[in-house]
């Protein structure tokens, strides 16, 4: 007898609608053809037990096997992705090999960039059946197709990983960058291509970017050395070349600083180790308690921050020693400003609730204090090296940044909390 709902399906949606139906799938036509012998009927019937109840899934994974073996791509391909096939089976290339969609674009991202599991000959295999095929792909996937192609003609690396196992490194990236310059070794762009090609850290954005510079560089040597950190896309690389620029500008800034100081008393020069030994604690705190943490690139961001406030630290400097003094304020005015935005920022309805580390009203408590610190360390460095400016002038000046800090923080608070 036909249920009311597999009735209403026939005569309100066409018989062609039924049996696309779910309910068909699930009906006894469906398991009737099954067990008939019709292969196809066997997967569809096997996908719709395995989407049913957990008690349903040993039949669902006997008809999907009787469909596997009768060479249903589908059915191949789910035996392996539910854990259901013979161990040591590659159920994805053999569902791929027959051109199953979803096993050919697994596999488009998973034999590129996938250290020493990459297969840039398996890659190219199947980058043609999708082509073959016009098997749908997302932009992405279309793209990527031109990368498999590249690292193909660039052939296997022939040499291990530039990296530790399990870990990314700039010395790694470095040792590429060798390869395709010809720093210490024969220029082999070729080569170079290779070894990207088969790096697990790779992002597929970037990969899209330097393959094509690569294979250009085969023919022609470029103006510019290639320089990997001009084609980084992902925030863990980003936070990789700003590590490597930052450990750069942190040299300068320490000669710099010297060169500033060179001609100081010894009791100056102690008074300006101590601003600088809280300005880092300050500059730090200010960064990681009172700044979004979220996000991949995070850490560049961060490395970015803590160089422009050190340099605005060494820029002030410079401007005092030729007495470019900053312009006279009144400091009780200027504290009670800072009192009432402290209050208020810390008053607001935003914190209510929030597990967020970063920003977070005990962070903003925490760097008031380390604030504090820098503010009378710049104090003492004052009447050292400069005592012809009041206290109160260097304690109203700091006080006002710290003021702008506080209302910076109070503005963005709304798109910060997450």
């Amino acid at each position: 007898m036909v249920g009311n709902r597999v009735l209403g399906l026939m005569v309100g949606a066409g018989l062609a609608a039924f049996f696309a139906s779910a309910a068909f799938a699930q009906s006894p036509y469906m398991k009737e053809r099954a067990e008939k012998g019709d292969a196809q009927a066997q997967f569809e019937y096997a996908m719709q037990l395995n989407q049913a109840v957990a008690s349903q899934r040993e039949e669902a994974r006997m008809w999907m096997q009787k469909a596997a073996d009768a060479g249903i791509p589908g059915a191949i391909y789910w035996l392996g992705r539910n854990g259901w096939g013979k161990e040591g089976t590659d159920y994805s290339r053999k569902a791929a090999d027959l051109g199953y969609p979803a096993a050919v674009r697994d596999l488009l991202g998973s034999l590129i960039n996938a250290g020493a599991m990459t297969d840039v000959i398996a890659a190219k295999k199947y980058a043609d059946i999708a082509r073959a095929k016009d098997i749908s792909l997302n932009e992405y996937q279309k793209a990527f197709l031109a990368v498999i192609d590249a690292c193909y003609r660039a052939g296997p690396a022939n040499m291990p990983s530039v990296h530790p196992p399990n870990t990314v490194s700039m010395e790694g990236y470095h040792r590429i960058e060798d390869v395709a310059n010809g720093r210490g070794a024969p220029r082999d762009p070729k080569k170079a291509l290779a070894l990207f090609c088969r790096d697990d850290f790779m992002a597929p954005a970037e990969m899209e970017i330097i393959a094509p510079a690569l294979e250009a560089a085969i023919a022609t040597p470029p103006a510019r050395a290639f320089d990997f950190c001009n084609y980084i896309t992902s925030g863990e690389h980003t936070t990789l070349c700003a590590g490597e620029l930052y450990a750069r500008q942190d040299k300068q800034l320490e000669s710099e600083f010297k060169a500033v100081s060179a001609s100081w008393t010894p009791e100056q020069a102690a008074g300006l180790v101590a601003l600088r030994k809280a300005a880092e604690s300050y500059f730090d705190a200010h960064v990681y308690y009172e700044m979004d943490q979220s996000g991949s690139a995070h850490g560049a961001v961060s490395m970015g921050t803590m160089t422009e406030l050190h340099t605005a630290l060494l820029n002030s400097l410079k401007d005092f020693e030729v007495a470019r003094f900053p312009a006279r304020a009144d400091f009780a005015k200027a504290d009670r400003e800072l009192n009432d935005a402290y209050r208020t920022l810390l008053a607001r309805k935003e914190w209510d609730g929030s597990l967020q580390v970063s920003p977070s009203k005990p962070g903003v408590r925490d760097t008031e204090r380390a604030w504090l610190v820098y503010r009378d360390a710049w104090v003492a460095l004052g009447a050292a090296r400069y005592p012809q400016v009041p206290a109160d002038e260097w304690k109203a000046w700091l006080t006002r940044a710290r003021t702008d800090d506080l209302a910076e923080i109070a503005k963005y608070l709304p798109y910060l909390m997450h």
